[in-house]
């Protein structure tokens, strides 16, 4: 019997692939044990599923009948964005015409994403062995295909994102929740800028937390790290005594300095770009809605019933006008 370990081993690594019958599903995991230079074994677990069957109609007829309605859908929206796409270049002889339309962008993300995932899953029916495999004695690492399986549905997640994004096109049709849309478009530009400058200082933060904490505190030993936690202090999380042991000397200064500049100048900066953003929006919509004309209260369904009967007496007088003209001619 061969030894797994001895004084050179590295890492142990064990895979192993379960199925059950039940949900017709396998669970796949993967055990790390590393072992440092001190002689500590860190012990690690990943693990991961894949379905074979997609569409069942024996056991969810409802949830197959509405994927291929959703594959329905897809096909002709598609079609659709072609056609689009070839009535704006031919209208305008620029294909950039059509990528100037934000939703036309949104539409061709969708589709992309869409049709990636279903083609990963429909890749992984070379990799399926039968249901009975799992029981022989080879052993398939299924750990890579359920990877694959996960990556599908992790893009049909943006693809869903995406989808509510659209939400705001056919928002527009009424004032009231046009307005949201209407002041992320003026306020665009000032708050693509304002990221960009957020980034660009939680980077230095982060940088500037490696160097003091990072030492003592396994939370900001790597830049990465680092950014996450201090994100998570913006959003009101965070343990200043384990900041303050780290460094006595400047680990009470580095929290109120992030404070200081993250929020109580970065966010609020943040919110005033939206708050004139806001207020430009209202301001026109209501000087539009000054500019229309006024018309009367509205009328009780009495009034409406006599307008109707009006208008039908006089399309009878006019039908009977016109016969009698009709017989006059003869």
């Amino acid at each position: 019997m061969p030894r797994w370990l001895d004084a050179g081993t590295r890492a142990l690594i064990i895979k192993a692939t379960f199925y059950n019958g039940n949900l017709d599903n396998y669970v796949t995991g993967t055990f790390v044990f590393e072992v440092t230079r001190g002689g500590e074994v860190v012990a690690s677990a990943t693990w991961g599923t894949l379905k074979t069957t997609r569409i069942d109609f024996e056991k969810a007829p409802f949830a197959g009948v509405c994927e291929i309605v959703v594959y329905g859908f897809t096909i002709f929206n598609t079609c659709n964005q072609l056609y689009i796409f070839y009535a704006t270049t031919r209208k305008t002889g620029s294909v950039l015409a059509y990528f100037k339309d934000i939703w036309n962008v949104i539409e061709l993300i969708v589709l992309v994403v869409f049709f990636t995932a279903v083609s990963a899953r429909v890749s992984l029916l070379l990799s399926l062995y039968p249901d009975p495999m799992i029981f022989e004695t080879v052993f398939i690492d299924y750990y890579s295909i359920s990877l694959q399986y996960a990556m599908s549905f992790n893009l049909e997640s943006v693809c869903v994102l995406a989808i509510f994004a659209k939400m705001f096109k056919y928002a527009q049709l009424s004032p009231q929740t046009s307005l949201l849309w209407l002041v992320l478009t003026r306020s665009g530009l000032d708050i693509f800028f304002f990221i960009g400058m957020l980034l660009t200082l939680i980077f230095a933060f982060g940088m500037m937390a490696v160097q003091i904490m990072g030492p003592s505190l396994e939370d900001y030993n790597s830049i990465m790290n680092s950014i996450l936690y201090l994100i998570l202090i913006i959003l009101g999380q965070f343990d200043l005594p384990a900041m303050i042991q780290a460094s006595e000397m400047l680990g009470f200064t580095f929290f109120i300095l992030y404070i200081m500049v993250m929020f109580f100048i970065l966010m609020n900066i943040f919110l005033a770009i939206l708050g004139e953003a806001y207020s430009v929006e209202r301001e026109l919509q209501q000087e539009e809605l000054d500019r229309k004309p006024k018309t009367r209260a509205k009328r009780s369904w009495r009034t409406y019933l006599k307008l109707i009967w009006v208008l039908f007496k006089s399309k009878l007088k006019r039908r009977r006008q016109h016969r009698q003209q009709q017989k006059e001619k003869r």
